[in-house]
Formats: C-alpha cells, structure tokens, sequence
C-alpha cells in the first residue's frame, strides 16, 4: 500500500525506522515524566504507553521502571500517581459519584477515552487500574515509627528486646476524613483525631 511504499524509499534514502522501545525510553518517557509537558502530550504519551508496552517485554521493564513518575493528567492537574488519591469519572464507568461525597477528588481526565474515535472503556480502566486509580476511596499505606512511651499504644505489650520503638504499617484514608466531615458538618470531630480512628495498624516490627 502507500504507506509501505513510503516506509520503503525512506529506508531507502537512510531513514532508520526506530523501534517502539526506543522511541518510549527516548521520546515518550522523557515528556511522560517532565512538568512541563502540555497535558495533550501527556495524554498521547501515556496513550503510546498502554498500546505498546503489552506487546514488548522491553517496552514493559521500561514502564515498570518510570511509572511511578509519569504524570496523570486529572481534573486538578497533572499528577504522580504516588501523589494524591486518583479516582475514575463517571465516563470510565464509575457507579459512585465522588464530586457529591468529596469536595476535590483527583478524578484521571476524560481526555484518556477521546484519544480514539471508539474509547475502549475497559482496557482504560485496566490499565490506569495498575497505576492506583479507583472508584472509590482510597487507603494508603504509611510507615511511622511509634514508641513505648506514646499514649496511644501504652495497652500494648511490648518486647522487652525491641528497644523501646517499632515500625508500624498504618493504613490511612484521608478522604474518608472529608467524607465524614461533609457529612457531620459542625459535629464533625477534629480532623486529627478522625485521621488517627482511620488507621488501622496491620503489621509491626523492630
């Protein structure tokens, strides 16, 4: 077709034709992690990534190396996933409608399904799934260290061997804190003391 015959004279003429791996780990990834990218190119770049990286194991290490600083382009702004709570829309399929529970959900833009003339709602929200986005709210895992003497866990029973201080993993939600605000108004309690009865501390060690 005309399209091969054009790939084949600029071959000729000594154009190389570059693989998808390294126009990603190039061209793709570089804007895919730089602030400064405008959000339509932000949006065509992660578009690049989901199409290719499940054909190319190379394209895949790649992926799994910079996700965590790619920008997510949200109803707030552009966004690391590790950043903010992210949320899908309605238009990706999302039964809740969090504008009405949370006064500014990060919610991942409607311009990821427009890229296409048919959005493939489904594989958007596989994907993005795999970068932390979902319906509902969000629990994040954080590392703090708590000691014998703190208040809040003096009915525990300590080991005479850990020194006097663990690491804990508590897993926090901070939205659920907004939720309940909106919802008790001026009998909300103190924001730092909801934030303290959602976690939920799952594992301890020295």
């Amino acid at each position: 077709d005309d399209r091969q015959e054009l790939r084949s004279i600029l071959v000729s003429m000594g154009v190389r034709q570059q693989d998808p791996s390294e126009v990603l780990e190039h061209h793709v990834l570089p804007l895919l992690c730089d602030a400064a990218t405008d959000q339509a190119v932000l949006v065509a770049c992660l578009a690049f990534v989901k199409d290719v990286v499940p054909h190319c194991r190379v394209s895949e290490r790649l992926w799994e190396q910079h996700k965590g600083r790619a920008l997510i382009v949200t109803s707030r702004g552009p966004v690391r996933p590790d950043a903010a709570c992210l949320h899908f829309s309605r238009r990706y399929n999302n039964p809740f409608d969090l504008p009405e529970l949370l006064p500014e959900p990060w919610l991942v833009s409607d311009a990821y399904l427009d890229v296409s003339k048919t959005p493939d709602v489904g594989s958007w929200r596989e994907f993005l799934a795999k970068l932390g986005v979902t319906d509902f709210l969000t629990a994040q895992c954080r590392r703090r260290v708590v000691c014998a003497e703190d208040d809040d866990f003096e009915q525990f029973t300590w080991n005479a061997d850990g020194g006097g201080s663990y690491f804990v993993e508590d897993w926090q939600c901070d939205e659920f804190v907004d939720v309940m605000r909106g919802l008790l108004g001026a009998h909300a309690v103190d924001p730092a003391a909801s934030a303290e009865c959602a976690r939920v501390p799952v594992s301890a060690r020295t």
